[in-house]
């Protein structure tokens, strides 16, 4: 299941639940041809759920490979590329790109739509965080634990260490058959790396810091960061359908 059912609220679906949201998203979601095979975008609210496929060309047919899960959003960054971390998996991707000073892990969502991608290469997408823990303080205690109020270091494997000014809060909603399935948070974060969308459960703000969800408050998150690239002139996915390597 996608790596981030839990931020959307999703981590009550059982495998027969999610098997036939998978089949109506493989029936009813958007294709993007990529080098290596086809990525299915099936748009379920404020959430676009990711199907990973692979060619095989002796079949000649597309096979799953994994899924994905990513929050809609407008936190657009244009990224150096430092390095491309290798997966077993072609489709898959994480990145170590270069913000402000700072060399972030960011694993892709549809990353294999990118007609290049090589270290200095720039690529432009998407950004959202995904976190496990989050906090909430006025600035005068965000100051006494962190020198930067607004910095994003890199920690442990893929996640980040995150501190910012949020702008504004919302609520975000996942959507199945004409349905509202689940509600989740999502905060406008502004840090010296651009501005970024927390997206997560309410279960992960603590009873005592409820009221503390307003525009101007500090923010303390570790979690992982992802980006989707398949933005502007890469909307409709590789450039250069058929030239599957």
């Amino acid at each position: 299941m996608p790596d981030h059912l839990q931020s959307f609220q999703l981590d009550f679906l059982t495998p027969d639940l999610f098997q036939k949201i998978v089949k109506k998203a493989i029936s009813q979601g958007i294709q993007l041809p990529a080098a290596h095979g086809h990525y299915i975008n099936f748009h379920m609210g404020d959430m676009i759920l990711v199907i990973r496929t692979a060619y095989d060309r002796e079949k000649e047919l597309d096979y799953i490979t994994g899924f994905d899960s990513h929050a809609k959003g407008g936190c657009v960054w244009d990224c150096r590329i430092r390095e491309i971390k290798e997966k077993e998996d072609i489709t898959e991707k994480t990145l170590i790109v270069e913000r402000a000073g700072e060399l972030l892990p960011l694993p892709l969502i549809n990353g294999d739509i990118l007609p290049s991608c090589e270290p200095g290469d720039h690529v432009k997408a998407q950004v959202a965080l995904y976190p496990r823990r989050i906090g909430f303080y006025e600035k005068e205690e965000a100051a006494k634990q962190t020198e930067n109020l607004k910095r994003i270091h890199p920690e442990k494997e893929e996640d980040v260490d995150l501190w910012g000014k949020a702008v504004g809060f919302r609520r975000g909603e996942t959507s199945y058959m004409g349905g509202t399935l689940t509600r989740f948070l999502v905060a406008l974060i502004e840090t010296e790396q651009g501005q970024v969308e927390a997206v997560f459960p309410d279960a992960l703000v603590k009873e005592d810091q409820e009221e503390m969800l307003k525009p101007g408050v500090y923010i303390h998150a570790v979690g992982e960061l992802a980006a989707n690239p398949a933005i502007l002139d890469l909307e409709k996915g590789y450039p250069k359908e058929g030239d599957r390597q």
